[in-house]
Order: structure tokens, then C-alpha cells, then sequence
């Protein structure tokens, strides 16, 4: 029999096969197949729903997370509280400043002409005059200069530098501090900076100058508003690190659109004297929940989509229905019942936030019960698949939802039963007849053909198709065998050779570059905010005469290795090493507030560790060290010879600088040590001179006693501190 069977042809088989297959069995197999395929489908449905719903709520709070700690970061940096005492002082010196008559028709007009009519409002425009321009001679005085008296535009306001017809101290200050506060302003994506006198609640500075600028927040129109509510919360009890947010509503200085808020006071000291306050940028939540507007790719298909419901159950996102067709989803509302006044905020403001309410089950389930999916209705009144969870975020009552309409989320298995069926129906009327005939000893070599291919499928190694048979199955089986083989060998090449090219990359680039030179992006790039480290490795020349290349090379080796591992703690990047100097900066992957603090801590950890070398060497080394910051331009140079050059004024400063620096000693320059003063101490120092420029002021940063630094003095001379350009400065 079984040479009989291995004789057969597929073709031969494959009719007895047909004959075995009986009518009950194919009942049986259609029915567990179709209850299999449903479960499956929607099992696969819901986890889809809860995958997206997850993603998007961990974004959401992520990036909630990321605005309070740069909140609480910004409210304590140096450069802010002086800032705020600078600015008050400029205010105060315009309590008793009073504008022309003619300065004082330029605000009216500038509110009549330029405010008013954006502002969407029922009443009558002399009203709104008397409403909203303030009676404050301190507010109209710095209104007319720095927002009527601009030749920006609105929408641009910020562009204007210096007030040429503020003759206060003010001026000055708002010279230097604006385009810090800009540049701020655009790096991190606000819609707004404002700072925020605590004594008095006014607003003394506000990056955009729209009509909120310079006014009281403790009376007036602004007072009620959301920026005002959150002055007022932080009024009453100013802690130090605490955050404060409110939550979207309407803002009149933005002409009625949406706006929320995040602020946290400001402490001279142990004195609180400011508030600075965040407007939120509503397209970065946006942006998160629509995922880019790539519904269709991140598995929502035609009708899916995710938005935000506060707890008062309107919109805190936008509605991807507004966004693809706004028409349509206002004659649905308006055939809900909508108001002509809700869909005419909805066509103002362009955005369904704070003017879509949203009533559905799932939205009371949300603030009432665990995580689910349910089915429920959607806010345009369809049948949905509607997966929810409320957010976490300290402030905010919102919840989560992931919806997708029910046509089309259980499309695929009304499609899986219509087709079962008539698979079925054909089936039964093909191999009625042939069921009984059925022989497993087929099956078999099929069988382990699969469970073989299903074994590498799953990257066993060592698995391997082992069908001994004489037939077509057989051939089939090697030539499996042969493409895996060859498949295997093929992968090793490949990964060998990318580990290689990784490996070289790595050691050319920092490693955020990396996937962009793979794409073939030009490298160049400048940044703003940029702490530089040079090292030098005072000495190894003269211990070089001494010992063999191998010797050396295994010795920088040992030493740049622990300096990499330090710069990895406080994520520095190594910019290059050339001999005995080791150069690194902070601020080049991610931009930080932090970069000088994290600099000066890797000096003197590198100092540290150093001297655990020297010591379990025996060597006679030393370390000169200098620090600088600034803004640094970076580039990939070269075609044959990859390098990431790094250069600028930091750079040159921190050069001549750490030469200067006596043994295993660490040299900041001024600016350096006004962003760390309050973490580290410095001891005075003479300044650094350079033929034809300025002399550098430095500062020697106190470090902890890290054994005899007199040794490399006594035996090499003192070093001069006086370097030139070109110069070694030993």
C-alpha cells in the first residue's frame, strides 16, 4: 500500500482526497470556522480600538508631563526671575506716564479697526470700546508703544525688538530679555509667554502683545478669564515647584478662540514675586489625535477617529468630520438640533474644541467607570464601536475616546460570513460525495511540511524540512530546504556587513544623526543653546617618549572610554578626540535648559574618575579643563574622510580656555557661571588674554580634594595663563 501510495501523483491524490470529504464533516468545519473567524474579528477589533486608544492617551499625558516640566523649569531659571524683577521695574516707572490725546485715539482706533471686528461678540461696538480698552494710563501707555505704535502687523507683534518711543528702562529690558523669550516661545511650540507681576497681577510682559498685554488680571475684562483664573489660583497660595493649569475656554485677547493655560509662580530666593504663564498651543493636541491626520494608516479606516471629552462633555480636540468635511458635519448637527450660534463659533474659530458637546454613553461611562469598549452612539448621532478611559493629568477632567462607526468596524465579518456561506454551499456540493475516501497517511507529508516551514517562519535555526518522499512533495520539500539555506546564508552577509556600517557610523556621528545620514539628509545644523568641553591631558607628551604607540593608544583608550561612559550619564555627546585633548558638548542631540549644569557635573566626575586612573597607573597626568556655552554650528564634512565638526565662538573659548586652566582644574567662562552659580562654587581667576581680542573672564570652579595636583607642577613647571591663538598655552 504505501508503495502504491508513494507512487501516486499529487494529481491522483488529490481526486481520492476530494472523495473522502463528507457532507457532515464540511458542515461542522464551515460552522467552527465561522464562530473561529467572528471571535477572532472581534477580538481583533477591540484591540485594535484599545491599542489606538492607549497610544494616544500616553502621548496626551506625556506631552501634559513634558509642558509642566518645562514649566517648573523655565519658572526657575536664573534668566526668567531676572526677567521679572526687570520688568516690573520698567512698569513701575510708567505708573505716572500719560499718552497725547492723539496716542490715545491711536488705541481706539487700533481696537476698532484691528480687535473688534475679529472678535466674535453681539454688542454694540461703542460698548466694547468702553469694555475693553483699559482706564489704567500704565496699560494704554505701554499698549500704544509696543502694540499700536508697531509697525508688525497683527499676528506679528513679537517681531518688534526695541520701542524706539518708550523712553523708560523698560526698552532696555525688553531689548535684552524678548528674544530669549521668543526664541523660547518658537523651540517649544507656545502660543504664548506671559509674566506676570504676583503683587499686582499685571501682566508686565507677554511675548505676542495682543490686547491682554500690560492690563490688570485682578479687574477688568481678563480678570474671569482663564489666564486670570489661573493668576488668581496662584495669588492665593504661590508654592515653589507647584504647577498650575486651566482648562480650555473661551479668550477674548484671542478673539473668543479657545485657549488654556499652564503657569507656576516665580521665587527670588524664598520670595515669590511673578507668575509665568504658558497659552497652550491647541495644534499640538491636535496633532496627537488625529495622529497627522493619518486615520486610514493607523488603523480607524474611513470613520475611525480619536478625540478628547472634558467632564462639562465638549470637545478638547478636533473632530477629524470637521477636518474632511466640515459642510457635511454642520447640516448633521444642524439636523440634531444644533444652534445657528453653535455652528457659527464652530465655522469662526475653525475647531470643534469647546463648541461640540458630545452626549453618548460612552462619555458618561468614561467618567464613571474602568476603561471599556462599548457600543454606543456618536456625537453625530451614528452607531459606533467606542473604546474610553479617563486621562491622568493633575488639573484636567478629560477622557479618552477611540470610536469607529459599526458598519464599518464589523464589515469584515458580515464579508467573512457572506463568503463562508457560499464556500460552503460549493463545498458541500463538490465533495458530497468524496468524504468517506479521505486517507490521513496524505495528510501527513503535508503536514510536516508545513509545521517545518512554520518552524524557520518563526527563525528556528536548526529546524529543517525533512520530507523523504519520491513524489512532488518531496521535490517541493528540497526545494524549500535549498531557498532557506540559501536565505540563511544571505541574512548572515547582510547583518554582518550592516553591524559593520553601524559600528563605523557610530563612531563617526552622535547617535541622533545616524538615521539621517542613512537617509542621505545633509548634516548641518546650528543650536542656540550649546555647553562645550575641552580636556586635555596635560603631560602625555612627555609620557609618550616613554612608552610604546600600543602602550599609548590602550591608555587614551582606557581613559576616553570612562569619558564617554560619563558623558553618557549626563548626556553629553563626544564631539571629537585629537591626541591627548577630548572634546564634548551638551545640547547637540537634545536641546536643554540644563546644558551648562550638566557640562560643569561631567567635568568634575571627569576629574574624578581621572584620578582613579593616574592612580591605579601610576602615572604623572594632570587634566585642564574649559567649559563654555553658546551658540555652536555643526556640520558632516568630507566625502572620503567622514567628520562631525562642530564650530563657533564656544568652541575657540573653551579651546584657549582649558590650556590656561592649571592642573586637574576646571575653567568657566562668565556665562557658564551665571547659569550654575547656585549649584556650584567658583573662586576667582585672571582672565585669559588673546592677542587681538578681549581678554576672556574665567572662573575656576571648586572641586572636592582629589589628591596631590602639585605633583605635574613640581616636575613639568607651572603652567602660564596666558594663551594665544594658535598657541598651546603650555
Amino acid at each position: 500500500m504505501n508503495r502504491l501510495n508513494n507512487s501516486l501523483t499529487i494529481k491522483s491524490r488529490l481526486l481520492l482526497m476530494m472523495l473522502a470529504v463528507s457532507l457532515i464533516s464540511s458542515l461542522i468545519i464551515g460552522f467552527l470556522g465561522w464562530q473561529t473567524g467572528r471571535n477572532a474579528l472581534d477580538h481583533a477589533i477591540e484591540s485594535q480600538l484599545l491599542s489606538i486608544r492607549s497610544s494616544r492617551a500616553y502621548q496626551i499625558e506625556t506631552y501634559f508631563d513634558r509642558i509642566f516640566a518645562q514649566t517648573r523649569t523655565l519658572a526657575e531659571d536664573r534668566m526668567v526671575v531676572n526677567a521679572m524683577q526687570s520688568f516690573r521695574v520698567g512698569y513701575g516707572e510708567a505708573l505716572e506716564r500719560t499718552l497725547t490725546p492723539e496716542e490715545y485715539d491711536a488705541i481706539e482706533t487700533y481696537y476698532a479697526d484691528a480687535f473688534l471686528p475679529r472678535l466674535s461678540v453681539g454688542n454694540a461696538q461703542g460698548n466694547l470700546l468702553i469694555r475693553f480698552i483699559s482706564q489704567r494710563q500704565v496699560a494704554n501707555y505701554f499698549q500704544y508703544h509696543y502694540m499700536v505704535n508697531n509697525q508688525f502687523p497683527v499676528g506679528q507683534k513679537d517681531e518688534l525688538v526695541l520701542s524706539t518711543s518708550d523712553t523708560t528702562t523698560y526698552s532696555r529690558f525688553h531689548e535684552f530679555y524678548h528674544p530669549i523669550f521668543r526664541n523660547l516661545l518658537y523651540e517649544f511650540g507656545y502660543y504664548d509667554i506671559f509674566l506676570i507681576d504676583l503683587e499686582s497681577g499685571n501682566i508686565v510682559y507677554s511675548v505676542f502683545k495682543e490686547v491682554d498685554y500690560a492690563t490688570s488680571l485682578t479687574e477688568g475684562p481678563y480678570s474671569e478669564s482663564g489666564l486670570g483664573i489661573l493668576a488668581s489660583q496662584i495669588r492665593a497660595q504661590p508654592e515653589r515647584d507647584k504647577v498650575v493649569v486651566v482648562d480650555f475656554r473661551s479668550y477674548e485677547p484671542s478673539y473668543g478662540a479657545p485657549a488654556a493655560f499652564v503657569g507656576a509662580p516665580i521665587f527670588d530666593g524664598n520670595t515669590a514675586i511673578g507668575i509665568l504663564a504658558l497659552q497652550l498651543p491647541v495644534d499640538e493636541i491636535n496633532s496627537v489625535m488625529t495622529g497627522g491626520a493619518g486615520w486610514a494608516t493607523d488603523g480607524l479606516g474611513e470613520t475611525g477617529e480619536t478625540f478628547l471629552v472634558g467632564s462639562d462633555g465638549l470637545m478638547r480636540s478636533v473632530s477629524r468630520r470637521y477636518i474632511e468635511n466640515p459642510a457635511e458635519l454642520s447640516a448633521v448637527l444642524r439636523s440634531n438640533g444644533a444652534s445657528d450660534l453653535q455652528l457659527d463659533n464652530i465655522d469662526s474659530f475653525g475647531t470643534t474644541v469647546m463648541q461640540l458637546p458630545v452626549v453618548s454613553e460612552a462619555v458618561d461611562q468614561a467618567f464613571s467607570s474602568v476603561p471599556d469598549t462599548i457600543l454606543s452612539s456618536s456625537y453625530h448621532s451614528v452607531p459606533v464601536l467606542s473604546s474610553f478611559e479617563r486621562l491622568e493629568i493633575d488639573g484636567l477632567d478629560w477622557a479618552i475616546l477611540a470610536e469607529i462607526e459599526q458598519d464599518e468596524a464589523f464589515r469584515a465579518i458580515t464579508d467573512m460570513q457572506r463568503r463562508l456561506l457560499l464556500w460552503t454551499v460549493s463545498l458541500i456540493m463538490m465533495v458530497a460525495f468524496a468524504a468517506l475516501l479521505l486517507a490521513r497517511g496524505f495528510l501527513r507529508p503535508i503536514e510536516v511540511l508545513n509545521e517545518s516551514v512554520k518552524a524557520i517562519n518563526r527563525g528556528d535555526e536548526t529546524a529543517k524540512i525533512d520530507v523523504t518522499r519520491s513524489d512532488e512533495i518531496g521535490e517541493l520539500g528540497e526545494s524549500f530546504q535549498n531557498m532557506f539555506t540559501n536565505l540563511r546564508e544571505q541574512r548572515a552577509v547582510i547583518e554582518t556587513q550592516a553591524e559593520a556600517e553601524d559600528a563605523l557610523l557610530n563612531r563617526v556621528l552622535p547617535d541622533n544623526l545616524v538615521e539621517r545620514f542613512k537617509a542621505g539628509e545633509p548634516i548641518a545644523d546650528s543650536f542656540q543653546q550649546v555647553s562645550l568641553v575641552f580636556i586635555h591631558l596635560h603631560g602625555f607628551s612627555a609620557l609618550s617618549n616613554k612608552r610604546t604607540p600600543y602602550e599609548q593608544s590602550a591608555l587614551l583608550d582606557t581613559i576616553y572610554t570612562k569619558f564617554d561612559e560619563i558623558a553618557a550619564t549626563f548626556e553629553m555627546d563626544r564631539v571629537k578626540t585629537y591626541g591627548e585633548t577630548y572634546t564634548a558638548a551638551c545640547g547637540l542631540r537634545t536641546a536643554r535648559l540644563d546644558h551648562s549644569k550638566r557640562a560643569v557635573s561631567f567635568s568634575k566626575e571627569a576629574i574624578k574618575s581621572f584620578m582613579g586612573i593616574v592612580a591605579q597607573y601610576d602615572l604623572n597626568l594632570s587634566l585642564q579643563i574649559g567649559v563654555s556655552a553658546g551658540s555652536v554650528h555643526a556640520a558632516l564634512l568630507g566625502n572620503e574622510h567622514l567628520g562631525y565638526e562642530v564650530w563657533g565662538e564656544p568652541v575657540n573659548t573653551a579651546n584657549r580656555i582649558h590650556i590656561a586652566a592649571a592642573p586637574n582644574t576646571v575653567l568657566v567662562t562668565d556665562d557658564v557661571k551665571l547659569r550654575v552659580e547656585t549649584q556650584f562654587g567658583f573662586t576667582a581667576h585672571d582672565p585669559i588674554l588673546v592677542a587681538g581680542a578681549p581678554a576672556i573672564t574665567v572662573h575656576e570652579l571648586i572641586l572636592e580634594s582629589t589628591g596631590d595636583t602639585g605633583a605635574l607642577k613640581r616636575e613639568t613647571g607651572p603652567l602660564s595663563r596666558t594663551t594665544r591663538d594658535g598657541g598651546t598655552g603650555k
